[in-house]
């Protein structure tokens, strides 16, 4: 007789949707075993012979594939079956491999008298150390006639919502085979009951689902659960010697499911143990896992400048002071929102994506918003407001290669033309390329652009003395200016004639000046004298 545990189909999906895609590609999960049939092969005398099969997936072969059989807490057989695998031809483009096991083991014939509350543990170890571990749980013995001693129950836990950071409610589904003593009394659907716990030494021994003996615990009988699929069987029972009646023996399966409110926890890692209890009391073998709590939202921290100056350069904010109260950050998703900057809304998210670079290249007022999300969904944000200011150019140009300072006076060469630039002009390097130089000559502007030739052919005779200045303005509009004064040799516009010419006038009008006032003095001098030598002649006393 066939006792699959789960469709053979069912288990290969399972199994395929866990491994990577690509054969380039190579993980350090650990390894995937299924059990996938567990079959009656034969009886001989007391004992019965029972053929295992399923898979193993994984990179490479296992180091360590073995098995242990339990009825209750007592290992009744194991083996080591490493060598017992075959390669499978599916997934043969993928970095995980398929590999078939299988084994036999011999165990003595379970009757109503002697039921096995039997356990399969498969266990798999790769060659970098990781562990996958399966269970198989079935109960044996006691359902084609009376019951003599006490069965106690058997809980299977099917799924359960906790592998991941939960916040809330848990949710598991599960079932529970009974075999119940023959009795007059009705019968009690058994109590399913649960414990969460952050205690080290049930922590230590609850990484996965594992069996636990959990005399000792405090456990909570679940009240937020339902029942269904339920099936009674009530078998009559006659003592054999008297053949009087002993009552109904009664078998009993069912699903449930169930919900375990978390909120009142702390975040952390607990274990999570559950068991079922018969009506006399008898438990079943206790099962526990790890689950994580998390319910407190993270905090968002953002730091950086808010005064920045304009520069190619890109700017980095960090959001690594971000965390999760007990989680910390590396399983947080990060989500940047940029609002500023010219060509619109920036959005980037990543898992663990710390810092966020801006670019320095544009002036303006910014905003960056950072929200961080753990993985139950709280999430939290944070904002910061930056100023990017523009850096003003100054104008520096040349004429025929020579540099001018504002403010100059100079005579230029007498040639057809002469060549203008403002490649001395300075500015940050993201604006230099977009300077605009405009030059003005007398006050007008005559042409625009880094490199122009200015031809005497279009100034001549247009004044006895130029003016040129030059104008540079950056993508911002920030502006300056240098002006300048020029003359060119030999035409009426010759700044050295005309200072000649001015140094000769000078000279002429100091001396008219000088001589003006020594004709002066000297005519003041004669009128004092015939002025004075006019007075009379004193006489002269005896």
């Amino acid at each position: 007789m066939n006792h699959p545990r789960t469709l053979r189909t069912v288990a290969f999906c399972f199994a395929l949707l866990m491994i990577p895609v690509g054969a380039a590609q190579t993980t350090n999960d650990p390894p995937i075993v299924v059990i996938e049939e567990i079959s009656h092969v034969q009886s001989i005398g007391v004992f019965i012979t029972w053929n295992y099969t399923g898979i193993y997936v994984d990179e490479t072969p296992p180091e360590v594939l073995s098995w242990e059989l339990y009825d209750g807490w007592e290992l009744i057989d194991h083996g080591d079956i490493t060598q017992n695998i075959s390669q499978s031809n599916l997934n043969a483009e993928s970095a995980r491999k398929t590999w078939n096991w299988q084994f036999e083991s011999q165990m003595q014939s379970s009757s109503a008298d002697q039921p096995c509350n039997c356990y399969l543990k498969i266990t798999a170890i790769d060659n970098a150390g990781n562990v996958g571990i399966d269970w198989h749980a079935r109960y044996t013995g006691g359902w084609s006639g009376p019951a003599i001693g006490d069965h106690t129950p058997l809980l299977i836990i099917d799924q359960h919502s906790s592998s991941n950071i939960v916040s809330g409610d848990i949710s598991i589904q599960g079932s529970v085979i009974d075999g119940d003593n023959a009795s007059e009394e009705s019968y009690e659907i058994p109590t399913i009951q649960w414990w969460i716990s952050n205690d080290y030494t049930v922590d230590t021994n609850c990484r996965t689902w594992t069996l636990v003996q959990g005399a000792d615990l405090p456990w909570i009988n679940a009240s937020d659960f339902e029942w269904g699929d339920i099936v009674t069987h009530e078998i009559p029972v006659t003592d054999g010697a008297t053949g009087e009646s002993m009552g109904n023996y009664t078998r009993f399966s069912a699903t449930f499911s169930m919900t375990l409110d978390t909120r009142g926890l702390e975040d952390g890692s607990y274990q999570l143990l559950m068991r079922a209890v018969d009506n006399s009391d008898n438990p079943s073998l206790g099962f526990c896992t790890e689950i994580r709590i998390d319910n407190t939202a993270p905090i968002a921290l953002i730091s950086g400048p808010i005064n920045i100056t304009e520069s190619s350069s890109n700017v980095q904010f960090d959001g690594s002071a971000s965390s999760d109260t007990y989680w910390g950050r590396q399983d947080l998703t990060f989500l940047w929102i940029l609002d500023g900057d010219p060509s619109g809304q920036i959005v980037t998210t990543g898992k663990d994506l710390r810092t966020f670079n801006v670019s320095a290249e544009k002036s303006g007022n910014y905003t960056l918003t950072l929200t961080v999300i753990d993985d139950a969904g709280f999430s939290s944000s944070t904002t910061i407001d930056f100023v990017i200011s523009n850096v003003a150019p100054i104008a520096g140009a040349r004429i025929d290669g020579v540099p001018l300072r504002d403010g100059d006076s100079l005579n230029l060469v007498n040639n057809q033309q002469w060549v203008l630039d403002c490649w001395g002009s300075e500015d940050t390097t993201n604006d230099f390329d977009t300077l605009v130089c405009t030059w003005y000559l007398n006050g007008e502007a005559i042409m625009t652009g880094k490199e122009r030739a200015l031809k005497y052919s279009d100034i001549e005779y247009m004044s006895d003395v130029y003016t040129l200045k030059l104008v540079v303005q950056d993508d911002d509009g920030a502006t300056d200016e240098l002006e300048i004064t020029f003359g060119i040799q030999g035409t009426d516009s010759d700044l050295e004639n005309k200072e000649s010419s001015t140094g000769t006038q000078l000279l002429a009008y100091t001396i008219a000046v000088f001589a003006a006032i020594f004709g002066i003095a000297f005519t003041l001098q004669l009128i004092y004298r015939r002025v004075t030598s006019s007075a009379p002649i004193p006489k002269w006393k005896r």
